[in-house]
């Protein structure tokens, strides 16, 4: 299973304090970037929608101020009536006054250009052409023809190799006569220059696209012919359908643009042009970027400021009053009574810690009365075992000396009651004897020393190597057992007592075997376990099995002498030793008695100048 992490008081506290500093600053620099960048789109929707607006206007009054050109040039007399020679130098002063103007030229009635500014264009047939049919069937000025080609030569060497702009008007008699059509070719960077002074950013262009997506003019002039053709954009295809509007996308060079398309529908005669008008994204959002990087090294040095902050006030202010708490709070787990708290102040921690010192007191008080007592009635046991000791021997004696001169004289029935007198006796005599070592348990003097668990086993095996043969039980002992600092003679007591108590749960089981082991060197320190497989242990005494005078075998305790005092000695030297025990068993499958020793050099509390008081010790069990 998957362990959750355990953070301390001062993650915990360093976090909220970040969350509750820098939070609110991030989601202000969140709701304020959102909200710049909102504006800035919405102002810059707004430039670029005005800006096609006048760009529209521009063109089409240019469009339109050219025809009335046009038609008024075709209405003078000296076109009208007047000689070659005398349309010719009309033509060219034409020319010279308006130099944006490339060519000029009229025709007859029959489509043949009779003059014009180029000589060499005199005598070509223009019957045929769109603009001449135009004004010859409805009699009417046009904006005839756009040129889009580009002069294969640099520069280019004659108008008709100029990118142009083509109008035409029809010529009249003074009695209407139909005398021909007037053409004027104007150069299309004209309409660049109509363009220049729109208030766009260094990254905006404006683009005069044709009815077939073609590029008629941009802000920078004629660009290059493999991206002359704007039919790809989603605005164009908007302003086609007849829409005005803005789009975001992908401009003709690549660049992502907020693109604003309008129609150029002011011209008498409809010529299918659309303006757009675009700008970068990244620049128009670079005010909010920068909004945003400021920000971003705000919350950093926020956050460093919190670190450097946190860093001394909780942890002089709270982490550290709470891990002397905790401290103090292991300390007396420990039998400390005596550890004191430093009171820093007197808020809550301060008075946190008053009351942890006056608790400590309180125990440290108590556990004297109750150590005071625990003595006396340890001193008590032992003086009324001593003193039992004296009548039972002279019983015993007794005893004998009556086996010894006058058995003849008892007969078979007074032999019954001396065996039984002498039995009691025996049984008395272990019960002292039990009394005796319990009472030793809690007043023995330490004397620890580095020693190998196999070593004190081996004097145990030996000890009991007799009673192992003659109820035929395998004594297993591992190999791996690690070095531990104990009181020898208290661990071999605790060997002993834990080896005999599975000697008696074996008794009579088929293939008996008792397993000493050692499970693992975990947090709880090294952790030892003497396992049977004998009959187990019944749940209901499983609770009271290391209570002082609870045999777990009752009747067989009685009838073998036991007292139910070998756990309860098991576990006081346990607990002396600053370990814990206990016990593990299913009825059927033999029992597990674990117990562990502190890892350190020395114990975690040893109790021997303060014993344990006899009620407070949780032992007892199945041993004699």
């Amino acid at each position: 299973m998957r362990c959750k992490p355990s953070w301390g008081i001062k993650t915990r506290l360093f976090l909220f304090t970040w969350m509750v500093g820098i939070l609110p600053l991030v989601v202000s620099s969140a709701l304020s970037y959102l909200v710049t960048s909102q504006a800035i789109t919405d102002r810059t929707r707004a430039g670029l929608q005005a800006n096609a607006r006048m760009a529209a206007k521009r063109i089409e009054t240019f469009m339109d101020h050219r025809l009335r050109m046009a038609r008024l040039w075709a209405a003078t007399p000296v076109v009208i009536s007047g000689s070659l020679e005398e349309r010719f130098a009309y033509f060219n002063q034409i020319l010279k006054i308006y130099p944006e103007h490339l060519w000029i030229g009229m025709t007859d009635p029959q489509g043949r250009i009779v003059t014009a500014s180029d000589p060499r264009d005199i005598g070509q047939n223009a019957s045929q052409t769109k603009w001449f049919r135009i004004c010859e069937n409805t009699h009417r000025e046009m904006l005839c023809d756009v040129s889009l080609r580009h002069p294969r030569i640099r520069p280019a060497l004659s108008a008709r190799d100029v990118p142009h702009i083509g109008f035409a008007a029809p010529i009249f008699d003074p009695q209407g006569r139909f005398l021909g059509a007037l053409r004027t070719q104007v150069k299309r960077e004209i309409l660049v220059e109509r363009l220049q002074d729109l208030p766009l950013s260094q990254s905006g262009g404006v683009l005069l696209i044709g009815p077939r997506g073609e590029v008629v003019a941009d802000l920078y002039g004629p660009i290059r012919p493999s991206k002359d053709n704007a039919s790809s954009l989603n605005a164009y295809r908007l302003v086609r359908a007849g829409q005005t509007g803005i789009v975001q996308e992908a401009d003709l060079s690549g660049k992502h643009s907020l693109i604003s398309f309008a129609p150029l529908d002011g011209l008498r005669h409809s010529l299918g042009w659309s303006i757009l008008v675009q700008e970068g994204t990244e620049e128009i959002f670079a005010p909010a970027r920068a909004q945003l990087k400021l920000f971003g090294t705000i919350l950093l040095l926020g956050t460093l400021f919190i670190l450097a902050g946190g860093f001394f006030v909780l942890n002089r202010g709270i982490a550290a009053p709470v891990r002397q708490l905790m401290e103090g709070v292991w300390a007396v787990g420990r039998g400390n009574f005596g550890h004191r708290v430093k009171v820093q102040g007197q808020d809550e921690l301060g008075k946190l810690a008053g009351a942890f010192n006056e608790m400590s007191a309180t125990l440290e008080e108590k556990n004297k009365a109750l150590q005071a007592k625990s003595e006396e009635l340890e001193s008590y046991i032992h003086a009324i075992s001593h003193d039992l000791r004296s009548p039972v021997v002279s019983i015993e004696g007794f005893c004998r000396l009556l086996a010894k001169d006058h058995l003849a004289a008892l007969g078979e029935k007074g032999k019954g009651y001396l065996d039984r007198i002498r039995g009691n006796v025996e049984q008395i005599e272990n019960l002292i004897e039990g009394l005796l070592e319990l009472s030793r348990a809690g007043r023995m003097s330490p004397a620890f020393t580095h020693e190998l668990p196999q070593r004190i086993l081996k004097g145990v095996q030996e000890e009991l190597s007799y009673l192992l043969e003659q109820e035929k039980i395998r004594l297993i002992i591992h190999p791996d057992l690690p070095p531990i600092y104990c009181d020898r003679k208290g661990m071999r007591q605790v060997f002993t007592n834990l080896i005999q108590n599975a000697i008696a749960a074996v008794r009579g089981t088929p293939h008996s075997s008792i397993e000493v082991g050692y499970v693992g060197n975990g947090s709880g320190g090294h952790h030892f376990y003497v396992r049977d497989n004998g009959m187990g242990i019944d749940p209901s005494y499983a609770s009271r099995i290391f209570e002082p005078f609870h045999s777990f075998f009752p009747q067989a305790g009685k009838e073998e002498g036991r007292t139910g005092l070998g756990l309860a000695i098991v576990k006081k030297i346990i607990l002396a030793h600053g370990g814990e025990i206990w016990v593990e068993s299913t009825p059927g499958k033999g029992a597990s008695f674990h117990f562990t020793l502190p890892k350190a050099d020395s114990p975690k509390a040893w109790t021997s100048s303060r014993p344990l008081p006899l009620q407070s010790v949780t032992a007892g069990g199945y041993l004699p």
